[in-house]
């Protein structure tokens, strides 16, 4: 479809000379060619977008599509359908596949699979060879394959590694987005550790497993400048030791998964697995601060970390299942749910603004002349997540058959219009 006709949408965009009016948007192969409060053109296609919000498009900046090698889970076709239909026009996917995305030829493998997606398939490539954490891989080659980042993904990365991570990325000014954990501390945890976790008899996962590691590579970055992204934390502390080091004038980020900000450890009491994650849900205390870093901006972006399972690794005994959670497709609603005094302006800068600064993606501007790459949603439709309305391979959350308050209506990608 080279040109569209966006009707009645109210923009949210602070840098938008048109923020929070009511407009028409016409889109020409790609480009927003013309905003006004009434566009005439009969013989353009035109989608009714009365009552709904229009955004630059959201990126994600971690996700698991399991492609190569474990497309039963979920493919890059599968999960880049859940994807869109969560509102996101670009995901940075994750390495963990088989073979690892550790090289060019891997890189491009996603880039090239990506040209038939109906959104922008960002490979992260591996920090560490096979990610085992002990010896880093060609960042730079691929880097300049077009990797947006580095991570090992849940895997530990050694010390000394880490510090020569650091340098070797900072020649390129490359971001490495690590997942913070100790896993001589962690161990084969189960769940969070505390109350629940001793009543239901699991091993748990001190909160000073996460902070241990987020403490050891603030040192690391202090010593060898570039930077540094903490993903999907999930304590008080964490936060607190990112926030002190970032008025040392460190360059660091983090994210939150956004199922962090509605679950709690005392959710797994029935041993549901499908509230099994890694990091695992924690306590009120934990929830209410990451909540509080969401409104107040210590939190610079909001994650899907979707990592879909299939029945044989999640019905199971509880010990013995995979962690993980299908969450793309409903980031926005749990969102909402979980913060509803969240603003317009807010959402979008945790969902796009801010995801595409880190991750070194085009800004997107909602004005003439700049590039359609846009979300249109809003926050007060019910839709249910059912086997209909599912675009994901994988069923394993808990949201499933729930009723959801919050809805993406579609997105415009690729020169294309993608409607639920």
């Amino acid at each position: 479809m080279t040109q569209l006709i966006l009707k009645k949408v109210r923009v949210i965009d602070p840098q938008s000379p048109f923020h929070q009016l009511v407009c028409d948007i016409l889109i020409d192969r790609g480009i927003i060619q013309k905003i006004s409060k009434e566009i005439k053109e009969p013989s353009v296609p035109s989608v009714d977008c009365a009552g709904k919000m229009v955004s630059a498009g959201w990126v994600d900046m971690r996700a698991n599509f399991r492609d190569p090698g474990f497309e039963y889970k979920e493919s890059l076709e599968s999960g880049a359908r859940a994807a869109s239909a969560g509102g996101f026009t670009a995901v940075a996917v994750e390495p963990d596949t088989y073979p690892v995305i550790q090289s060019k030829s891997e890189v491009e493998y996603v880039k090239n699979q990506s040209l038939r997606l109906p959104l922008r398939a960002l490979p992260m490539g591996a920090l560490t060879k096979d990610l085992d954490g002990g010896e880093i891989t060609e960042m730079f080659d691929m880097y300049q394959s077009g990797a947006v980042a580095f991570s090992n993904a849940n895997k530990a990365v050694k010390a000394g590694v880490m510090q020569r991570a650091l340098m070797y990325a900072k020649g390129f000014d490359g971001l490495i987005c690590i997942h913070p954990d100790e896993p001589s501390v962690s161990g084969k945890g189960q769940m969070h550790e505390g109350y629940h976790s001793t009543l239901l008899g699991l091993k748990g996962i001190p909160a000073h497993a996460e902070t241990m590691a987020i403490n050891r590579d603030i040192e690391l970055l202090g010593y060898t400048g570039g930077r540094l992204h903490f993903s999907h934390i999930s304590t008080k502390p964490a936060l607190d030791c990112i926030s002190a080091a970032r008025k040392k004038g460190l360059e660091i980020s983090c994210d939150v998964a956004v199922h962090q900000l509605l679950f709690l450890d005392e959710n797994l009491e029935e041993y549901d697995t499908r509230y099994k994650v890694f990091p695992p849900f924690r306590g009120k205390e934990d929830q209410k601060a990451l909540k509080k870093g969401i409104l107040d901006g210590r939190i610079d972006a909001i994650i899907s970390d979707h990592a879909p399972e299939d029945t044989e690794h999640k019905e199971v005994e509880f010990d013995f299942a995979a962690f993980g959670m299908s969450s793309v497709q409903t980031v926005l609603p749990v969102l909402l749910k979980a913060v509803p005094e969240i603003s317009d302006e807010r959402l979008v800068e945790l969902l796009s603004a801010n995801p595409r600064r880190l991750l070194k993606q085009e800004a997107v501007t909602i004005q003439e002349g700049s590039l359609a790459e846009l979300t249109v949603f809003d926050r007060d439709t019910k839709w249910t997540l059912n086997k209909e309305s599912n675009k994901s391979k994988s069923i394993y959350t808990p949201l499933w058959n729930q009723e959801l308050v919050g809805k993406v209506f579609g997105t415009y990608c690729k020169e294309n219009w993608n409607q639920l």
